[in-house]
């Protein structure tokens, strides 16, 4: 019988998330899964090269990830199942690399993730987090287009 024990779902904190985290928790209900929601805040040292007067990036990075942390409190608090039976991270790094690291490190059997569905040019220029997952992660991926969810 397949086992499902740990959801993973990488959460952009944007309006949809909460759609597609309601789609991850009604998936984990039939397996007694657990969910963990990660979030991933895009280090600002990839910036360092450039001219910034007057900030520390090192002290500007603790400042975005604090906030991260609380927004992501937040969020759960709207959604009863994520508040009681939700793990939840925050981590720096660029997103599909941590996303496939925590996997690796922290196990998971299932990623269940959001798609913006780009394409052409838009797609070229900021690229797909989940399309890279997709790519290298060790246990599957169900992605999910937001836009398309019907989830009450």
């Amino acid at each position: 019988m397949l086992a499902i024990k740990k959801i993973l779902f990488p959460c952009d904190l944007t309006p949809h998330s909460s759609r597609i985290l309601k789609y991850a928790l009604a998936l984990a209900e039939p397996f007694g899964s657990r969910i963990c929601i990660l979030h991933v805040v895009q280090d600002l040292r990839i910036w360092a090269g450039l001219y910034m007067p007057h900030k520390n990036l090192g002290l500007e990075q603790g400042e975005v990830v604090a906030h991260a942390q609380q927004s992501l409190t937040q969020f759960c608090l709207d959604i009863p199942a994520a508040r009681e039976n939700a793990e939840k991270r925050v981590v720096s790094g660029e997103p599909a690399d941590e996303i496939i690291t925590f996997v690796q490190k922290e196990g998971a059997d299932l990623i269940v993730m959001g798609t913006h569905g780009r394409k052409g040019i838009e797609y070229s220029l900021f690229g797909s987090v989940a399309a890279k997952v997709v790519r290298f992660s060790p246990v599957p991926v169900l992605t999910v287009n937001p836009e398309t969810l019907s989830v009450n």
